[in-house]
């Protein structure tokens, strides 16, 4: 699930995996993409936001988040 939503979040979000969280690096995602990938991954993968570096800034009139979150994955 994390993965296959990734999408909405821009070309350039990338998500790496380890054994007890995932790291989210974004670039210029949208608030309401960010905002519904999180709440669908609590949701359906159990993930918790353990760290947020972001950043916002406007691009084209919108607000924009860069940065990365670190996530904690439930247990399996």
């Amino acid at each position: 699930m994390l993965r296959q939503g990734l999408a909405p979040l821009g070309g350039t979000a990338q998500l790496q995996l380890g054994a007890e969280s995932a790291e989210l690096t974004l670039e210029n995602a949208g608030p309401q993409a960010l905002a519904a990938w999180l709440l669908r991954a609590r949701q359906e993968a159990g993930v918790a936001v353990r760290e947020a570096h972001l950043q916002r800034r406007t691009q084209d009139g919108q607000a924009v988040w860069s940065g990365r979150l670190v996530l904690a994955l439930a247990p399996r």
